[in-house]
């Protein structure tokens, strides 16, 4: 890559908060080559939130999914010990087939953890089974 296109991707991986899929659909580049940029890139960091964990978690989250937040964190970094209980349930309702689990990010660089219930139970799955 040229270092004008090298410049113009690190200027839009910042702007929308290191979305590299995002970055590549708006740049016309492909994914997998920009993803393994990131990947070589050793001094590239995701946004990081410059304020604690909000006591309210709900404003982290995505217009409509807020009521689904039970966990959330820093890039990079462990679960807080705090959300150790709820992400143990969830990953239980999550193997019994009855809700689904997914991450998101906040524009502030915060890791939000979702537990949304299935409208119809797919039955057990063993995906967590036996994890602590």
């Amino acid at each position: 890559m040229s270092e004008v296109i090298e410049r113009l991707v690190d200027e839009e991986l910042t702007r929308t908060g290191g979305n590299v899929s995002k970055v590549a659909r708006l740049l016309g580049m492909d994914y997998r080559e920009l993803k393994q940029r990131q990947a070589n890139a050793s001094s590239y960091t995701f946004k990081r939130p410059n304020y604690p964990i909000p006591d309210d978690l709900f404003t982290l989250g995505k217009p409509g999914m807020q009521k689904h937040v039970i966990a959330v964190k820093d890039p990079g970094g462990p679960w807080p010990h705090r959300f150790f209980h709820p992400i143990k349930e969830a990953r239980r309702l999550f193997d019994a087939g009855t809700h689904e689990m997914c991450q998101g990010r906040h524009k502030d660089g915060w890791v939000v953890l979702y537990l949304i219930p299935r409208k119809d139970p797919v039955g057990v799955r063993s995906f967590f089974y036996g994890v602590d």
